[in-house]
This record gives C-alpha cells, structure tokens and sequence, in this order.
C-alpha cells in the first residue's frame, strides 16, 4: 500500500499486513513477486479440486 489515496476505504479495509522472512539471497522484490506468484497457484488450484469435487481419501485399517 504505497500510495493510500488510491484505495477507497471500503477495499483497505479488507486488507493486512504481510510477514515474509526467507533466507534466500533473492531481493527483497523478487521475494515478495514469488510468494504472490504461489498464492496465485494455490488459489487455482484449490479452485480447480473443487470443481471436479476432489476430496482427501482417507483409508484405515483395522487390525
């Protein structure tokens, strides 16, 4: 949130704050890009499990 004045208040309101830590000798930049580019993923991808409704198989044995 550089620039404040560009949100309405209804949008930041919605909006937090971020905690990214790596060890990594990547810049600060090409950090923060990769770990919006995996939200990204994820989101599509939790999108696409529940369209074909994919759920977690659980299998116990009983002894």
């Amino acid at each position: 949130m550089d620039k404040q004045e560009s949100y309405k208040p209804e949008e930041a309101k919605y909006m937090g704050y971020s905690l990214i830590y790596h060890s990594t000798s990547l810049k600060k930049d090409e950090v923060i890009r990769t770990y919006f580019e995996k939200d990204i993923v994820e989101k599509a991808y939790r999108e696409l499990k529940s369209s074909i409704n994919l759920h977690p198989i659980r299998k116990y044995r009983i002894q």
